[in-house]
């Protein structure tokens, strides 16, 4: 419903620890930092509090490890790795949040 939420998902890294997790609520401009309720630790679960106003939004997030790796984006990941790379898919997600309150994952 529109209204404070909190936009939660999990982060990892084969590499290191999570240094950081970032949202973005406007295609990579600019990015937000999240909080994170593990520290020094591969996986983490993050959260990002926010007002929602009920219209279309698209969010995606990033993690950036304690090697300062930072997560790619789709078409950064798939010129490296190819289409073929649906086992160990590693690049941003989006997801779309519908004013209904739908959530979809989304390509940008």
């Amino acid at each position: 419903t529109p209204g404070n939420i909190i936009v939660s998902g999990l982060a990892w890294s084969g590499r290191s620890y999570i240094k950081k997790v970032e949202i973005s609520l406007d295609k990579g401009k600019p990015w937000h930092k999240a909080g994170l309720s593990e520290k020094k630790k591969n996986v983490a679960r993050f959260y990002y509090k926010m007002k929602w106003d009920s219209k279309d939004l698209v969010i995606q997030s990033r993690c950036i490890d304690g090697k300062n790796y930072v997560q790619p984006g789709r078409e950064k990941f798939l010129k490296k790795m190819g289409n073929n790379s649906f086992y160990h898919f590693s690049a941003i997600t989006y997801w779309k949040i519908s004013s209904d309150g739908k959530v979809n994952h989304t390509y940008v």
